[in-house]
Protein backbone atom coordinates (compact mmCIF):
# COMPACT_ATOMS: atom_id res chain seq x y z
CA UNK A 1 0.00 0.00 0.00
CA UNK A 2 3.01 2.30 0.81
CA UNK A 3 4.14 1.61 -2.67
CA UNK A 4 1.24 2.58 -4.30
CA UNK A 5 0.54 5.33 -2.18
CA UNK A 6 4.25 7.42 -2.60
CA UNK A 7 3.76 5.93 -6.55
CA UNK A 8 0.16 8.09 -6.73
CA UNK A 9 1.76 11.54 -4.99
CA UNK A 10 4.25 11.53 -6.77
CA UNK A 11 3.28 11.57 -10.13
CA UNK A 12 0.27 13.87 -9.47
CA UNK A 13 2.75 16.58 -7.15
CA UNK A 14 4.61 16.74 -11.07
CA UNK A 15 2.32 18.89 -13.25
CA UNK A 16 4.35 18.69 -16.34
CA UNK A 17 5.03 15.07 -16.48
CA UNK A 18 1.37 14.60 -16.33
CA UNK A 19 0.52 16.73 -18.82
CA UNK A 20 3.00 15.19 -20.90
CA UNK A 21 1.81 11.27 -20.30
CA UNK A 22 -1.79 13.16 -21.41
CA UNK A 23 0.04 14.38 -24.64
CA UNK A 24 2.00 11.14 -25.18
CA UNK A 25 -1.50 8.72 -24.92
CA UNK A 26 -3.63 11.35 -27.15
CA UNK A 27 -1.04 11.15 -29.95
CA UNK A 28 -0.83 7.33 -29.57
CA UNK A 29 -4.39 7.20 -30.42
CA UNK A 30 -4.84 10.17 -33.43
CA UNK A 31 -1.19 7.93 -35.01
CA UNK A 32 -3.32 4.91 -34.81
CA UNK A 33 -5.98 6.66 -37.27
CA UNK A 34 -8.70 7.86 -35.14
CA UNK A 35 -11.44 9.06 -37.74
CA UNK A 36 -13.14 12.65 -37.88
CA UNK A 37 -16.81 12.76 -36.36
CA UNK A 38 -18.59 11.72 -39.68
CA UNK A 39 -16.98 8.53 -39.62
CA UNK A 40 -18.30 7.62 -36.52
CA UNK A 41 -21.83 9.42 -37.10
CA UNK A 42 -22.20 8.24 -40.74
CA UNK A 43 -25.39 9.62 -42.78
CA UNK A 44 -28.38 7.85 -42.40
CA UNK A 45 -29.33 7.95 -45.94
CA UNK A 46 -29.68 4.21 -47.72
CA UNK A 47 -28.29 3.98 -51.26
CA UNK A 48 -30.14 2.30 -53.30
CA UNK A 49 -29.23 -0.23 -56.16
CA UNK A 50 -32.10 -1.57 -59.10
CA UNK A 51 -30.30 -4.43 -60.76
CA UNK A 52 -32.24 -6.93 -63.54
CA UNK A 53 -31.65 -10.24 -63.12
CA UNK A 54 -32.67 -12.36 -67.13
CA UNK A 55 -34.28 -15.56 -65.36
CA UNK A 56 -35.22 -18.66 -67.68
CA UNK A 57 -38.87 -20.76 -67.50
CA UNK A 58 -36.52 -23.26 -65.81
CA UNK A 59 -35.38 -21.03 -63.21
CA UNK A 60 -38.72 -20.79 -62.20
CA UNK A 61 -39.86 -24.29 -62.11
CA UNK A 62 -37.12 -25.65 -60.21
CA UNK A 63 -35.55 -24.80 -56.71
CA UNK A 64 -32.27 -24.67 -58.31
CA UNK A 65 -30.01 -21.57 -56.31
CA UNK A 66 -28.22 -19.32 -58.00
CA UNK A 67 -25.33 -17.25 -56.58
CA UNK A 68 -24.58 -13.26 -57.29
CA UNK A 69 -21.51 -11.75 -57.19
CA UNK A 70 -22.72 -8.10 -57.15
CA UNK A 71 -20.08 -5.06 -57.73
CA UNK A 72 -21.77 -1.89 -55.93
CA UNK A 73 -20.48 1.89 -56.94
CA UNK A 74 -17.98 3.17 -54.53
CA UNK A 75 -17.85 -0.56 -52.55
CA UNK A 76 -14.66 -2.41 -52.48
CA UNK A 77 -16.05 -6.03 -51.77
CA UNK A 78 -17.79 -7.44 -53.88
CA UNK A 79 -21.38 -8.47 -52.26
CA UNK A 80 -22.68 -12.08 -52.61
CA UNK A 81 -26.21 -13.15 -52.82
CA UNK A 82 -27.99 -16.14 -53.12
CA UNK A 83 -31.16 -16.75 -54.73
CA UNK A 84 -34.09 -19.13 -55.53
CA UNK A 85 -35.75 -17.80 -58.71
CA UNK A 86 -39.43 -19.79 -57.81
CA UNK A 87 -39.71 -19.03 -54.15
CA UNK A 88 -38.86 -14.88 -54.30
CA UNK A 89 -39.91 -14.26 -57.90
CA UNK A 90 -40.47 -11.40 -59.22
CA UNK A 91 -38.60 -9.09 -57.06
CA UNK A 92 -35.55 -10.14 -54.00
CA UNK A 93 -34.59 -6.92 -51.79
CA UNK A 94 -31.72 -7.26 -49.55
CA UNK A 95 -29.81 -4.78 -47.11
CA UNK A 96 -26.44 -4.50 -46.91
CA UNK A 97 -23.86 -2.70 -44.69
CA UNK A 98 -20.18 -2.13 -45.91
CA UNK A 99 -17.23 -1.32 -44.05
CA UNK A 100 -18.15 2.34 -43.59
CA UNK A 101 -21.43 1.63 -41.99
CA UNK A 102 -23.05 3.13 -45.03
CA UNK A 103 -26.41 0.91 -45.70
CA UNK A 104 -27.15 -0.50 -49.00
CA UNK A 105 -31.00 -1.68 -50.46
CA UNK A 106 -30.16 -4.03 -53.21
CA UNK A 107 -33.18 -4.49 -55.28
CA UNK A 108 -33.35 -7.31 -57.89
CA UNK A 109 -35.63 -7.34 -60.45
CA UNK A 110 -36.12 -10.86 -62.00
CA UNK A 111 -37.36 -10.18 -65.84
CA UNK A 112 -38.46 -13.61 -67.46
CA UNK A 113 -36.26 -13.84 -70.77
CA UNK A 114 -35.34 -16.97 -71.95
CA UNK A 115 -32.18 -17.42 -73.61
CA UNK A 116 -34.21 -19.61 -76.65
CA UNK A 117 -36.24 -16.97 -76.92
CA UNK A 118 -36.66 -15.48 -80.90
CA UNK A 119 -37.72 -12.05 -81.02
CA UNK A 120 -40.66 -11.30 -83.02
CA UNK A 121 -40.43 -7.41 -82.78
CA UNK A 122 -43.86 -7.00 -81.33
CA UNK A 123 -43.09 -6.09 -78.07
CA UNK A 124 -45.79 -7.80 -76.55
CA UNK A 125 -43.20 -9.53 -73.39
CA UNK A 126 -43.72 -13.00 -74.47
CA UNK A 127 -40.53 -15.35 -75.12
CA UNK A 128 -40.00 -18.97 -76.60
CA UNK A 129 -38.28 -21.86 -75.18
CA UNK A 130 -37.37 -25.47 -77.34
CA UNK A 131 -37.69 -28.38 -75.33
CA UNK A 132 -34.90 -30.91 -76.56
CA UNK A 133 -36.91 -33.60 -77.10
CA UNK A 134 -35.48 -37.28 -76.76
CA UNK A 135 -36.85 -41.08 -77.75
CA UNK A 136 -41.03 -40.53 -77.69
CA UNK A 137 -40.69 -36.55 -76.35
CA UNK A 138 -41.69 -34.49 -79.27
CA UNK A 139 -39.68 -31.34 -79.53
CA UNK A 140 -41.93 -28.06 -79.33
CA UNK A 141 -41.89 -24.61 -78.49
CA UNK A 142 -43.25 -22.42 -75.47
CA UNK A 143 -43.97 -19.09 -74.95
CA UNK A 144 -45.56 -17.14 -72.33
CA UNK A 145 -48.32 -14.50 -70.83
CA UNK A 146 -48.41 -13.11 -67.57
CA UNK A 147 -52.15 -14.00 -66.27
CA UNK A 148 -52.30 -11.36 -63.38
CA UNK A 149 -49.49 -8.48 -62.58
CA UNK A 150 -50.55 -8.41 -59.35
CA UNK A 151 -50.49 -11.97 -58.03
CA UNK A 152 -47.60 -12.64 -61.15
CA UNK A 153 -49.09 -15.56 -62.44
CA UNK A 154 -47.88 -16.92 -65.62
CA UNK A 155 -49.57 -19.17 -68.39
CA UNK A 156 -47.33 -21.14 -70.46
CA UNK A 157 -48.27 -21.36 -73.76
CA UNK A 158 -47.42 -24.04 -76.64
CA UNK A 159 -48.62 -26.28 -79.74
CA UNK A 160 -48.81 -29.22 -81.12
CA UNK A 161 -49.77 -31.14 -84.53
CA UNK A 162 -52.18 -34.16 -84.90
CA UNK A 163 -52.71 -36.35 -88.56
CA UNK A 164 -55.69 -37.77 -89.34
CA UNK A 165 -55.32 -40.75 -87.75
CA UNK A 166 -54.83 -39.32 -84.04
CA UNK A 167 -57.85 -37.38 -85.05
CA UNK A 168 -59.88 -40.05 -85.52
CA UNK A 169 -58.79 -42.38 -82.91
CA UNK A 170 -57.18 -40.01 -80.63
CA UNK A 171 -54.10 -41.09 -78.68
CA UNK A 172 -51.34 -39.99 -75.97
CA UNK A 173 -48.96 -37.42 -77.18
CA UNK A 174 -45.66 -36.68 -75.24
CA UNK A 175 -43.80 -33.83 -75.02
CA UNK A 176 -40.62 -31.84 -73.43
CA UNK A 177 -41.71 -29.60 -70.20
CA UNK A 178 -39.67 -26.59 -69.82
CA UNK A 179 -37.79 -28.31 -66.81
CA UNK A 180 -36.75 -31.41 -68.76
CA UNK A 181 -39.37 -34.06 -68.08
CA UNK A 182 -41.83 -35.20 -70.03
CA UNK A 183 -45.74 -34.67 -70.40
CA UNK A 184 -48.14 -36.78 -71.24
CA UNK A 185 -50.61 -35.02 -73.42
CA UNK A 186 -54.34 -37.13 -74.11
CA UNK A 187 -55.60 -36.46 -77.55
CA UNK A 188 -59.33 -36.93 -77.59
CA UNK A 189 -60.96 -38.28 -80.99
CA UNK A 190 -62.64 -35.60 -82.93
CA UNK A 191 -61.42 -33.06 -81.50
CA UNK A 192 -59.49 -29.92 -82.12
CA UNK A 193 -59.86 -27.80 -78.87
CA UNK A 194 -56.94 -26.27 -77.08
CA UNK A 195 -55.98 -28.46 -74.19
CA UNK A 196 -55.59 -26.88 -70.82
CA UNK A 197 -53.38 -28.98 -67.80
CA UNK A 198 -53.24 -27.01 -64.86
CA UNK A 199 -50.61 -26.07 -62.82
CA UNK A 200 -48.47 -26.55 -65.40
CA UNK A 201 -47.57 -23.03 -65.78
CA UNK A 202 -44.82 -20.90 -64.36
CA UNK A 203 -45.77 -19.70 -60.27
CA UNK A 204 -48.91 -21.08 -60.01
CA UNK A 205 -50.47 -20.96 -63.91
CA UNK A 206 -51.53 -23.46 -66.27
CA UNK A 207 -50.64 -24.91 -69.29
CA UNK A 208 -52.46 -23.91 -72.61
CA UNK A 209 -51.84 -26.65 -75.37
CA UNK A 210 -53.15 -25.72 -78.93
CA UNK A 211 -54.19 -28.62 -80.87
CA UNK A 212 -53.87 -28.13 -84.49
CA UNK A 213 -54.92 -30.25 -87.23
CA UNK A 214 -53.18 -31.39 -90.18
CA UNK A 215 -54.80 -33.36 -93.43
CA UNK A 216 -53.03 -35.83 -95.22
CA UNK A 217 -50.66 -34.53 -98.09
CA UNK A 218 -50.14 -35.80 -101.21
CA UNK A 219 -46.58 -36.94 -100.49
CA UNK A 220 -48.20 -39.46 -98.00
CA UNK A 221 -51.11 -40.41 -99.63
CA UNK A 222 -49.04 -41.64 -102.60
CA UNK A 223 -47.12 -44.07 -100.22
CA UNK A 224 -49.67 -46.23 -100.34
CA UNK A 225 -50.82 -48.54 -103.69
CA UNK A 226 -53.43 -46.95 -105.84
CA UNK A 227 -55.57 -50.08 -104.79
CA UNK A 228 -55.79 -49.33 -101.12
CA UNK A 229 -56.32 -45.75 -101.84
CA UNK A 230 -59.19 -46.77 -104.36
CA UNK A 231 -60.56 -49.17 -100.92
CA UNK A 232 -59.84 -46.26 -98.72
CA UNK A 233 -62.29 -43.35 -101.03
CA UNK A 234 -64.53 -45.91 -101.08
CA UNK A 235 -64.65 -46.70 -97.70
CA UNK A 236 -65.30 -42.44 -97.17
CA UNK A 237 -68.54 -42.46 -99.80
CA UNK A 238 -70.04 -44.90 -97.43
CA UNK A 239 -69.64 -42.23 -94.61
CA UNK A 240 -71.41 -39.66 -97.11
CA UNK A 241 -73.88 -41.43 -98.84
Amino acid sequence: MNFWKNTYDGIFKDKDKIKNTFIDVASYFFNKGFKTKNHYEPSTKIVKHSINLPITYYDLCSQTKRKLRILLKNVKEPVFITICCKNDYPCLTRQYIDDDSIEHEIIIQMILDNADAEDDGDGDGEGECDGDGEGEAEKVQYTHSIHNNDTHIIDLHTAIDINIVEYLSGGVRKIRYVDDSIIDVPIEPFSTADIVIRDKGLCGGNLHIKVVFHNITLKKWKKISEKKRTRVIHLLTKMYP
